[in-house]
This record gives C-alpha cells, sequence and structure tokens, in this order.
C-alpha cells in the first residue's frame, strides 16, 4: 500500500490523543511524582511541546496545492477502471501487479484532500500540545 507521511502522522497525533484523553488523570500524578525525582521530566515535556510548536509551524506553513489529490482523482479512477477490466485477460502471473496497482489507486482515491488532512493535523497537533502542556508539574 502507497505510504502518506501526512496520513501516518495523523494516526500519530490521533493515538497520542486517545491516549492522553483516556488517561491525563492518571498520567499527571505519575508525571508529578516522577518529575520530583527525575527533574528533567518537566524539560522533556517542555522540548516536546516546542517540537510540536515547530512541526506545526511546518504544517500550517505547507501549500495544499502542492498536494493537488482533487486534480489527480478523474485519472486514478479511470486508471482504476481500466486495471479492474484488464484483469479479467491478464495472465493468471499478471494479476498480482494489476492487484498492486490497483491498491495504490484505491489508497490515492481515499486520501482526504490535503486541506482537509492540514486542517485536521492543525487541530491534533493543539489538542495534543495542550494535553502534554496538562502534564507539566507547576
Amino acid at each position: 500500500m502507497a505510504v502518506n507521511i501526512y496520513q501516518e502522522l495523523r494516526n500519530a497525533l490521533q493515538q497520542v490523543k486517545t491516549v492522553l484523553d483516556d488517561g491525563v488523570n492518571i498520567i499527571k500524578p505519575a508525571v508529578q511524582a516522577l518529575s520530583s525525582a527525575v527533574p528533567e521530566v518537566n524539560d522533556l515535556l517542555g522540548k516536546l511541546v516546542a517540537l510540536l510548536g515547530k512541526l506545526k509551524t511546518e504544517i500550517g506553513n505547507l501549500d495544499p496545492n502542492l498536494i493537488p489529490i482533487d486534480k489527480v482523482l478523474p485519472f486514478v479512477n479511470s486508471a482504476k477502471s481500466l486495471l479492474e477490466a484488464a484483469k479479467g485477460i491478464l495472465p493468471d502471473a499478471d494479476k498480482p501487479i494489476a492487484d498492486t496497482a490497483l491498491e495504490v489507486a484505491t489508497t490515492i482515491g481515499s486520501l482526504p484532500t490535503f486541506e482537509q488532512l492540514k486542517t485536521e493535523i492543525l487541530g491534533l497537533l493543539d489538542a495534543v500540545t495542550a494535553g502534554i502542556e496538562a502534564l507539566r508539574a507547576p
């Protein structure tokens, strides 16, 4: 399947957000207790927040027009139709190649527009940053 680093980033941020949403009340006391023994814990959290801020800036600066999924979709959908039709005629040895191409085309066709993905990632970055900030000891 095709690799989409923005989708992977969205998934990783969603996973961290879920952990924070589900357990911040459990994690915060543990982090505070740990930070009394290892003061660098707050430094780690601060650096993580700073890196998330830089990532947010970089994502915010990306031009959605650089990844025009909506402009490619007519071709991708046509290619999918062609591949589906060709599978019935191709020799069995070549069908896995068509299947792989169909997987890639399906992945591309299922992607949200980059603007939608960018908006979702920026929202997740804000939520994760707030969750990490909530863990920091006073």
